[in-house]
C-alpha cells in the first residue's frame, strides 16, 4: 500500500500550498514594509516642510533667546568648516515642529525627573519654582558672587546705610522724606520648599544685615519678608505664588503700609486699601511666570489656587 501511494503527486501539492503561503506573508511583510518607510518619510520630510513653508502656528517659547542668522555660503567659510557649524546652529533654532518637540521634551523631563534646563528656574518640593537667586540667598552663596569675602561686605553695606542717613539728613529742610522699603524674598518665606542643600551660616544675608542697620540708626524703612513670615499661616493663598515669581496680589499688604508710615512721616491722609474676595486662580498669567520660562505641554497643578480677586 504504502509503495503504491503517489507520494511525488503529494509533495508537489504541499510544495504549492508552501509557495502560495509564502507569497501571502511577503505579501504582508512587503505592505508593511512600505507603511513603514512612507512613516519615516513623512517624519523625515514633513519638518522640512514646516520649516520652509512654516503651515501650522504655535506658541513661541518664553524665555531670552539670542537668534542666529542664516550663515551665507563662501569657499572660506565651506573649507575650513565654520559655515558648517555656523548652519547647525542656524538649523537647530529653525527647524519644523521645534516648539512642540521642545514642549514634549521638557514635559518628559519634568514629569520622570522633576528636571528643567531653564537657567533661571530651580524646581524645589511640590512643584514650587524659584529663582536661583532665592535659593542661593537663602543658603548663603548669592554674596559670594558680587563680593569675596564677608568683611568687604560688612564695609560696604555699612558704607550705604551712612550714606543713606546722610542723604535722608540733606533732604529735610526741603520738606522730603527718605526711607527705604525691602520686597519679600521668596525664598526666606517658603523655605520649606526649597531643594535640599548645606546652608552658609557664616554669611551676610543683604535684607537682614540692612534691616537691623536701619533699625540701630532710626531710620526709616519697611521691611516685608519678616512681617509675610508671620503671616503667610494666617492667609488662605500663597503670598508669593508657587509657580511665580512676583508678588502679584499680596503686595496690596505693601502698598498699605507704605501709605501708612508716609502718613505717619508727613501727617497727611493717604487712600485706605482693601484687598476683595478670593476666586480660583486659572489664567496663564503673570502668577505662572516662573511656569512659563519651562516651556512644557501641560499646566503644573498647583496645591492652592487662590488668590485675591483683581
Amino acid at each position: 500500500y504504502f509503495s503504491s501511494f503517489p507520494w511525488e503527486r503529494c509533495s508537489f501539492r504541499v510544495s504549492i500550498r508552501s509557495f502560495i503561503s509564502g507569497s501571502e506573508v511577503l505579501k504582508k511583510d512587503r505592505k508593511c514594509h512600505i507603511v513603514l518607510f512612507s512613516v519615516l518619510a513623512l517624519l523625515m520630510f514633513l519638518p522640512m516642510f514646516q520649516q520652509v513653508t512654516g503651515v501650522f502656528r504655535f506658541n513661541g517659547l518664553e524665555g531670552v533667546f539670542d537668534k542666529t542668522e542664516k550663515p551665507e555660503l563662501t569657499f572660506d567659510g565651506y573649507v575650513t568648516g565654520e559655515y558648517q557649524k555656523q548652519l547647525e546652529a542656524y538649523t537647530g533654532e529653525n527647524f519644523g515642529f521645534r516648539e512642540p518637540v521642545i514642549r514634549l521634551y521638557n514635559q518628559y523631563l519634568w514629569d520622570f525627573y522633576r528636571k528643567t534646563f531653564a537657567q533661571d528656574v530651580v524646581c524645589g518640593k511640590n512643584n514650587w519654582l524659584f529663582y536661583p537667586q532665592n535659593v542661593n540667598d537663602y543658603y548663603g552663596t548669592e554674596i559670594y558672587e558680587w563680593m569675596d569675602s564677608t568683611a568687604n561686605v560688612s564695609e560696604a553695606f555699612s558704607h550705604e546705610i551712612d550714606e543713606m542717613c546722610r542723604l535722608r539728613e540733606a533732604l529735610k529742610p526741603f520738606g522730603i522724606d527718605f526711607l527705604m522699603f525691602m520686597a519679600p524674598e521668596k525664598g526666606f518665606l517658603y523655605s520649606e520648599y526649597l531643594p535640599e542643600c548645606e546652608r552658609d551660616t557664616t554669611t551676610i544675608n543683604a535684607r537682614e544685615f540692612f534691616a537691623d542697620g536701619l533699625e540701630e540708626k532710626h531710620f526709616p524703612y519697611i521691611e516685608m519678608t519678616r512681617w509675610f513670615q508671620q503671616i503667610k499661616d494666617t492667609v488662605s493663598y500663597p503670598l508669593i505664588p508657587q509657580t511665580g515669581a512676583h508678588w502679584n496680589f499680596s503686595c496690596v499688604y505693601a502698598t498699605d503700609s507704605l501709605f501708612r508710615l508716609m502718613e505717619q512721616l508727613k501727617g497727611i491722609d493717604l487712600a485706605d486699601l482693601k484687598m476683595s474676595a478670593l476666586r480660583p486662580t486659572k489664567s496663564w498669567s503673570a502668577d505662572r511666570d516662573l511656569e512659563h520660562l519651562l516651556n512644557i505641554q501641560r499646566r503644573i497643578r498647583l496645591s492652592n489656587g487662590l488668590a485675591p480677586e483683581a
